[in-house]
C-alpha cells in the first residue's frame, strides 16, 4: 500500500498536567549529576527522574546513543542541556512538566523589501452577487499569481514595472476578466464576474471512454507539464482547530526545487519567511501539531509524484466514471469519477474525481479523499506520536490539488489539505474534534538561474513547521504574496491581537491554560 499521500499529516498530540510554577522553571531546578560513558538517552532519562520532568525527542535528531561523561555540581537542567547539545542544532521547549528537545533548522533571511503595487478587494457573481472563492488572478504572459480567498477577497502585490500588464481574473464557471494593473490599484476594487452559459451541446468534443481518458492523460504527461527543474515562490499557511476554536495558524514564504514528473530526484523545499500565532483562541488540555506540513504538502502534487490513480502500474485497480462535460477557463473539460474496483478495497486508497482538459488531456484539477477502508487502516499511519491517556481516530482526510496553464505547460498551482480526528481520554474529560488544514499557492515560477539549496536550508519530513517560527505581525509579508484569510479568522486573529497587547507579553497566551 502507498503511503506518500497517506503521511500528508503526522500529528502530535500530548496532554498538560495543569501546574502552579513556570513553565521555565522547571529547568532552573539545579542538580549534582556524575556519570562515565553514558549514552544521552540514559542520561536524559536519569536527569527525568531527578528533576520529574518528561523528556520528548527525535532519537536521531538528538543522537541518543552518543557516549558522553558528565561531572557536575549543583547547577541547572538548562545548564546541562546546553552543555550536552552546544554542537548540535537542538532548541528546547518546554511545556509544563515536559521538555522537548527538536531539531531547528536555518530559515533564510527575506531579501529587503521594494516598493510595490498593490491591489484588494472583493470578486462576485454579477448575477447573484456572491462571493466567489479560489479566483485565479494571474498576470497575462507571466507566471506570477495569486488567488482569491473562501469569501472572494483578494489581495495582489506586483513590482510597479507591471503597472500596464493586463491582470486576468479565472474561475470555474465563469468567463475571464481583464483589467489593466494600474486601474485596479485603488482602495478595495469590486471584480463582477458572468457565469458561463455554455450548453452540453455547444460542447464540441469527442465522446470516449472514461478509461481511455486516463491512459491519455498517463500518455501525455511528459508533453503536457514541466520537463526542467523549475523554482516555485510559494505561500504556505497552516491553520488547527480544535472543535470550532482556532488553535494555530502558521504561515510562510517558501521556494521549491520541483523537478520533471519522471525525475528520480527529489523535489527540495525552503522555508523563506514565516510567521505563527499559537493559542489563537484559548484551547484546554491538548496540544496538537503538524509534522513535516511544507515538505508533504508538496507531495499533493499528483502529476509529479506519480499517485496512484493515474500510475502506470495502478490505474486499474480503480474505476472510473465519466460524470460531465464542462468549460473551465473557456475550454471543454471531463470530469472523471473514480473509486476502488470491489476487489481492490483493502489496496486502493482513494475516491474522488479528476478533471482533465479535453483538448490536451492534462488534469487540471484533482479532488479525492482517502476511503472509509483507507482511513481505518491509517490510524497509527497518522499519529505520529499521543499521548498514552488519549486516543485518536481520523473522521475524513481530503485533498485538492490544481493546475493552470501558462504558456505550453499545465503548471502546479494550489494545493490544499484537509484532515479531521476525534480525539478522546480515556477518562472522558477531553472528547474534541481536531481540523487540520494545509494551503499552498504558488505565487510565481522561475525556470533560470536557479542555484542549488544549502543542506541546511532544507525543510525535512520530521521538522515541525509551527515550532520554527517567530510571532504574528500583521505588516510581516511586506512585497509576497499571500493568501487573505477569511472572515471569522481575522476575527480570532484580532481578539489574540487584542489579548497580547492587554497583557504586553505574548508568551502569556502560550503558559498555563
Amino acid at each position: 500500500m502507498y503511503y506518500r499521500t497517506l503521511l500528508i499529516l503526522l500529528i502530535s498530540l500530548m496532554t498538560w498536567s495543569i501546574q502552579s510554577k513556570g513553565q521555565s522553571e522547571i529547568i532552573e531546578r539545579k542538580i549534582t549529576f556524575h556519570a562515565d560513558s553514558i549514552n544521552i538517552s540514559d542520561l536524559l532519562d536519569r536527569i527525568g527522574e531527578m528533576g520529574n520532568i518528561n523528556f520528548s525527542y527525535d532519537a536521531d535528531v538528538v543522537k541518543s546513543n552518543r557516549i558522553v561523561s558528565i561531572h557536575q555540581n549543583n547547577v541547572s537542567i538548562e545548564d546541562i542541556l546546553l552543555q550536552l547539545f552546544k554542537e548540535q542544532n537542538i532548541a528546547i521547549e518546554v511545556l509544563k512538566n515536559q521538555v522537548i528537545l527538536k531539531e531547528r533548522p536555518t530559515v533564510q533571511k527575506p531579501p529587503t523589501p521594494k516598493i510595490i503595487l498593490e491591489m484588494n478587494g472583493k470578486i462576485l457573481d454579477r448575477g447573484n452577487g456572491r462571493p466567489i472563492p479560489y479566483v485565479n488572478i494571474t498576470v497575462k504572459d507571466k507566471f506570477l499569481g495569486t488567488i482569491s480567498n473562501m469569501e472572494g477577497d483578494f489581495l495582489f502585490k506586483l513590482d510597479p514595472e507591471l503597472k500596464n500588464d493586463t491582470i486576468i481574473f479565472s474561475c470555474l464557471g465563469y468567463h475571464k476578466v481583464h483589467y489593466r494593473a494600474n486601474d485596479l490599484v485603488h482602495d478595495h476594487q469590486t471584480i463582477l464576474m458572468n457565469p458561463l452559459t455554455v450548453q452540453l451541446k455547444e460542447i464540441q468534443v469527442t465522446k470516449v471512454e472514461p478509461e481511455e481518458v486516463i491512459e491519455r492523460v498517463i500518455a501525455n504527461i511528459a508533453t503536457n507539464y514541466p520537463d526542467r527543474e523549475i523554482l516555485l515562490n510559494s505561500y504556505y499557511r497552516e491553520i488547527i482547530k480544535v472543535d470550532k476554536k482556532y488553535s494555530t495558524v502558521s504561515e510562510a514564504i517558501m521556494d521549491i526545487l520541483k523537478y520533471p514528473a519522471f525525475s528520480s530526484r527529489s523535489d527540495r523545499v525552503k522555508i523563506v519567511k514565516g510567521r505563527q500565532n499559537d493559542q489563537v483562541e484559548k484551547v484546554r488540555e491538548v496540544k496538537f501539531k503538524f509534522m513535516g506540513g511544507p515538505f508533504y504538502i508538496n507531495k499533493l502534487d499528483i502529476i509529479r509524484n506519480s499517485e496512484e490513480f493515474i500510475n502506470k502500474s495502478d490505474w486499474q485497480k480503480y474505476k472510473y466514471e465519466l460524470e460531465d462535460v464542462i468549460t473551465i477557463r473557456e475550454r471543454p473539460t471531463y470530469i472523471i469519477k473514480f473509486k476502488p474496483e470491489i476487489m481492490h478495497l483493502s489496496t486502493a486508497l482513494f475516491e474522488g474525481k479528476l478533471y482533465v482538459d479535453a483538448y490536451s488531456f492534462a488534469i487540471t484539477r484533482a479532488q479525492y479523499q482517502l476511503t472509509k477502508e483507507a482511513l481505518r487502516q491509517s490510524r497509527t499511519s497518522f499519529i505520529k506520536r499521543i499521548s498514552r491517556n488519549l486516543k485518536a481516530r481520523p473522521i475524513t482526510a481530503q485533498y485538492e490539488v490544481s493546475y493552470i496553464k501558462l504558456g505550453s505547460k499545465w503548471h502546479l498551482n494550489t494545493a490544499h489539505n484537509n484532515v479531521k480526528f476525534k480525539v478522546r481520554s480515556k477518562n472522558q474529560l477531553i472528547n474534541s474534534t481536531f481540523h487540520a488544514r494545509s494551503e499552498i499557492l504558488i505565487t510565481d515560477r522561475n525556470y533560470n538561474n536557479i542555484l542549488p539549496f544549502h543542506r541546511e536550508e532544507v525543510f525535512r519530513s520530521r521538522f515541525i513547521f509551527a515550532d520554527m517560527l517567530d510571532g504574528f505581525d500583521n505588516e510581516f509579508w511586506g512585497q509576497y504574496n499571500t493568501i487573505q484569510p477569511e472572515e471569522d479568522l481575522r476575527k480570532a486573529i484580532n481578539r489574540f491581537n487584542n489579548r497580547v497587547k492587554k497583557n504586553g507579553n505574548a508568551q502569556i497566551v502560550r503558559s498555563d491554560n
